[in-house]
């Protein structure tokens, strides 16, 4: 008897010991579950904090090209009684004044000669393909001149698909 008795005690404790196995894969599912969820929503919150950076870019953009829009069009309005030159940035880099291809030392001679003469407002057209190094350039030999240069817009020129940027030259203070 002694014998059936202990063969009882065996399967109650093989059954708690299958139920406390059951209990132990359950909290592991439940833990895995509960980490992948921490790792989705840490993701998708790392998502959502790089979409309101790139909004903020956005808004801030837009946010420059009103500006240069505005300050474009007062510039135009005061150019008016200026003499207009246009300098133009191909893709490859190739500068055009008023329609005449030059070189940069000429650009220089050309600028300086008509600052002499008169004030001017330059506008600086840039294909949208340029280089920066080129617009560099040409920002660089105006300033030289002591040209003041102003960003206009943002937007895309209409005649050359670039980036217009107007400038003026300060008033000489005789």
């Amino acid at each position: 008897m002694g014998y059936a008795k202990e063969r009882g005690t065996n399967s109650a404790s093989t059954a708690v010991a299958a139920v406390l196995v059951v209990v132990l894969l359950l909290v592991l599912g439940i833990m895995v579950l509960g980490a992948g969820a921490w790792f989705f929503a840490r993701a998708r919150a790392s998502e959502e904090q790089a979409m309101a950076v790139r909004q903020r870019a956005v808004v801030q953009e837009r946010a420059l090209v009103v500006a240069g829009e505005f300050k474009a069009k007062r510039d135009a309005q005061t150019a008016d009684s200026r003499r207009k030159v246009t300098i133009q940035l191909d893709h490859e880099g190739n500068i055009q004044t008023d329609g005449d291809p030059l070189q940069l030392a000429d650009l220089k001679a050309k600028l300086e000669d008509t600052s002499k003469e008169t004030d001017m407002a330059v506008v600086i057209s840039v294909d949208n393909r340029c280089l920066f190094q080129h617009v560099g350039a040409v920002l660089d030999v105006c300033r030289q001149i002591g040209i003041q240069v102003d960003v206009g817009s943002l937007s895309k020129a209409e005649d050359t698909g670039g980036v217009p940027a107007t400038s003026t030259k300060e008033p000489d203070v005789k």
